[in-house]
C-alpha cells in the first residue's frame, strides 16, 4: 500500500502516509504476532522483544494461529506443549535464533548433594527416568550392594526419591554438571495439527508427533532420550514431517512409527547410538501406512537398523545403513515382516552389522508383498539377504551382494515354504543357499541372477561396487518393466549399479550440530508518499516512537517479523501506524 497525502481539516496540517512493500518471493499475512522468549525474560511480560517470556511453555499457551515464537539462547528445562493446533493457512511456529544455541531438556539439576559413604554422594529429588553427569548418561545399577556403588560414574535411585551416584573420578559432585531425567517429551505436539519447529537441541527427552496432523520438525536435535519406550521421536498421525534433524544415544528406538501412522515423511536425518537399553531396540521401527524414508543415515544400533513391521505401501530408499547389531546375535540390519502390501526397500546401502550372525537384508518368516531391489549389502558376517521360511510373493531384482558369509541363503525349518518370491537381475558374490546344501528351495522363480567369483567389481576391495568395463554381468539381465527402464545398453546389467548409468550415492546431509548462522533472505522496503520525512520501525510488533529504529534502507531479517512502521515529518502529524506480517516462502 502507499496512501497519498490528505489534507487533515480544520488545522490544514498534513496527515503522513507510509508504504511497506515486499521483495519478490515472499508472502505477506496480515496481523499474526511474534513472541520472543528469553532467559533474562519474565512470563509476566507482553512477550516482545525487548520484554520476552522466560519460557516457551507461555508463549505455548498464548499462541494462536499464525503465531510465531521465537527463541532466544540459553537452556530451557521444560516439557513445550502447545495449548492449541495451528490451521493449514497459518501454522504454530516455534524457532530457534538464528545462530543461537538453544536447548529444551527434560533434565533438573540436581544439588545439595550429602556425603553418604566413601565416594558416593546423595540427594534428594523426585523420580527420575536418567542421570546426566557432564551432558552424558551415567551407568543406571539395580542396586546398592554392600551399602555403596562400586562403578565409578554410575547411579541408582530408591524408592523414596533419594538419589545416589558417584562421579567418574571419584570426586565430589560439586565438580561436575548432574542433572535427573524428570520430563519424557522436550516437545509434545501429540494431538495437534499444523505446528512447526526448527533449530532446537532437545536434551534428556524426545519429541512426540504421536496423533499428530501436519506437523513439520527441522533441524531439531535430539540427544539421550529416554521417553515412551526410550524413543527419541514418536512419530504418529497423518502427513507429518521430520527433516534435516538428528537423534543420537536413546534408549529405545530412534524413531518410532506408530501402527496407525498415514503418509509421515522421514527425510535426510541421522540417527547414531540408538537401543542402548531397550531389548531389541534399535534406529527405525517402522510401521503404518504409506511413510516415505528417505536420505537417512543410520548407524551404531544395539537392534536393525531399519525395522519394517506392517509396513504398508511404503518406502525405504537413498539410506545409509551400518553398524548395526551392537546388542544382538542374529540381527538383520533391514527386517521386513508382516504384510509389506507394496513396501519398497531401494537404493540403499546396508553394510557392516555388528552382530554375531548379523545379516544384511532379512524376510521374517511369514514376510510378503516386499519389493526389494538396487541395494548393495556388503559386509555380514551372516547372509546377505535371507529368506525366512513362509515368506511370500516378494519382488528381488538388481541387488548387489558381496563380502558376506552368504550372499543369500533361507530357513529351513518346516514351518512354511517359500512361495511367489521372484529374483531377477541380482548380482550374487559368495555362497547361495548354504542351509539347503546349495540347492535352491522351491517356491523362487530364479532369473538371470550371477552366482560367481569373478562380476568385475571398480574396487572391491575400498568397497567400489561399481561394474568395470568387461564385467560379465553388464547388459547381462533381463528387462524388468517400471524397474529397469533406465537401463543402457543392449539389456540391463545385473547388480544395483548400472553401468554408464545415472549414479546414485545414499545417506543423509543432516548434522548433529544445530542453529549454524545464515545470512539474511528477507529484505523489507519502506517508503512514506511524501518526501523529506523520517520513517521509524519496529520488527517486534510495538508501536514505533520517534526513538524506533530509523529506516535508512532496505531492511534484512531472516525468517519473518511483525513490521509496524511510522512516517514523521517537521511541522506534520505523524502517519498513522502500518502494520505487516512478514514470512519467507521456505
Amino acid at each position: 500500500m502507499k496512501p497519498s497525502a490528505v489534507t487533515n481539516t480544520p488545522c490544514f496540517r498534513r496527515v503522513l502516509g507510509i508504504g511497506l512493500m515486499l521483495a519478490a518471493g515472499l508472502s505477506g499475512q496480515a496481523w499474526p504476532a511474534e513472541f520472543h522468549v528469553g532467559r533474562e525474560g519474565n512470563d509476566a511480560n507482553p512477550g516482545t522483544r525487548m520484554q520476552p517470556f522466560r519460557s516457551i511453555g507461555r508463549a505455548a499457551e498464548v499462541m494462536t494461529p499464525g503465531d510465531v515464537c521465537l527463541v532466544h539462547r540459553g537452556v530451557y528445562r521444560e516439557a513445550v506443549r502447545p495449548g492449541r493446533s495451528g490451521t493449514f493457512e497459518a501454522p504454530l511456529r516455534f524457532l530457534a535464533a538464528t545462530g543461537e544455541t538453544v536447548t529444551v531438556t527434560g533434565a533438573d539439576e540436581v544439588t545439595d548433594w550429602q556425603m553418604y559413604s566413601g565416594a558416593v554422594y546423595r540427594a534428594a529429588c523426585v523420580s527420575g527416568r536418567q542421570v546426566l553427569i557432564d551432558n552424558l548418561p551415567a551407568l543406571p545399577v539395580t542396586g546398592m550392594p554392600e551399602g555403596a556403588l562400586r562403578a565409578q560414574g554410575a547411579w541408582w535411585q530408591d524408592t523414596n526419591g533419594l538419589l545416589y551416584a558417584r562421579m567418574p573420578l571419584n570426586d565430589a559432585p560439586a565438580t561436575h554438571s548432574v542433572e535427573l531425567q524428570t520430563r519424557a517429551w522436550g516437545f509434545d505436539l501429540s494431538g495437534r495439527a499444523h505446528i512447526e519447529i526448527k533449530g532446537f537441541n532437545v536434551m534428556a527427552g524426545g519429541i512426540t508427533l504421536s496423533g499428530a496432523g501436519s506437523c513439520r520438525v527441522e533441524d531439531c536435535h535430539v540427544w539421550w532420550a529416554a521417553g515412551q519406550d526410550g524413543a527419541g521421536l514418536v512419530v504418529g498421525g497423518k502427513d507429518n514431517e521430520v527433516l534435516l534433524s538428528s537423534i543420537v544415544g536413546s534408549e529405545g528406538w530412534g524413531v518410532l512409527f506408530e501402527p496407525d501412522a498415514v503418509n509421515d515423511r522421514l527425510l535426510n536425518c541421522l540417527i547414531r547410538g540408538t537401543g542402548s537399553r531397550v531389548l531389541g531396540a534399535g534406529g527405525i521401527r517402522a510401521a503404518g501406512t504409506a511413510h516415505l524414508i528417505r536420505q537417512m543415515t543410520v548407524m551404531d544400533c544395539g537392534g536393525a537398523a531399519v525395522q519394517c513391521t506392517n509396513l504398508l505401501n511404503g518406502r525405504v530408499e537413498y539410506c545409509d545403513l551400518f553398524h548395526a547389531g551392537k546388542t544382538g546375535q542374529h540381527v538383520g540390519s533391514v527386517s521386513m515382516g508382516g504384510d509389506g502390501k507394496g513396501t519398497v526397500l531401494a537404493f540403499n546401502w546396508i553394510h557392516d552389522t555388528l552382530a554375531e550372525n548379523g545379516d544384511g537384508m532379512a524376510l521374517a518368516p511369514g514376510a510378503e508383498n516386499y519389493i526389494v531391489y538396487r541395494n548393495v549389502v556388503w559386509g555380514h558376517p551372516g547372509s546377505g539377504l535371507r529368506l525366512g521360511s513362509g515368506a511370500r510373493y516378494c519382488f528381488i531384482a538388481n541387488n548387489t551382494v558381496a563380502q558376506c558369509g552368504a550372499a543369500v541363503d533361507g530357513e529351513r525349518d518346516g514351518q512354511g515354504v517359500l512361495k511367489g518370491i521372484r529374483a531377477e537381475n541380482n548380482l550374487f558374490v559368495g555362497p547361495t543357499w548354504p542351509s539347503w546344501k546349495g540347492q535352491r528351495p522351491e517356491g523362487i522363480a530364479w532369473t538371470r541372477n550371477y552366482e560367481g567369483s569373478a562380476p568385475g567389481f571398480v574396487d572391491a576391495t575400498n568397497r567400489d561396487f561399481h561394474l568395470a568395463s568387461g564385467s560379465p554381468c553388464i547388459d547381462a539381465g533381463q528387462e524388468v518393466p517400471e524397474f529397469s527402464d533406465d537401463y543402457v545398453g543392449e539389456r540391463p546389467d545385473q547388480g544395483a549399479y548400472e553401468a554408464g548409468g545415472e549414479d546414485w550415492v545414499p545417506g543423509c546431509r543432516a548434522s548433529e550440530r544445530v542453529n549454524q548462522a545464515g545470512k539474511p533472505s528477507i529484505r523489507l522496503v519502506l517508503d512514506s508518499a511524501t518526501p523529506d520525512t523520517e520513517i521509524r520501525y519496529t520488527l517486534d510488533g510495538r508501536e514505533p516512537t520517534p526513538s524506533s529504529l530509523l529506516y535508512t534502507g532496505a531492511v534484512s531479517f531472516i525468517r519473518g517479523a511483525t513490521v509496524r512502521a511510522r512516517a514523521y515529518g517537521n511541522g506534520l502529524e505523524p502517519s498513522p501506524v502500518s502494520s505487516l506480517w512478514v514470512r519467507q516462502d521456505e
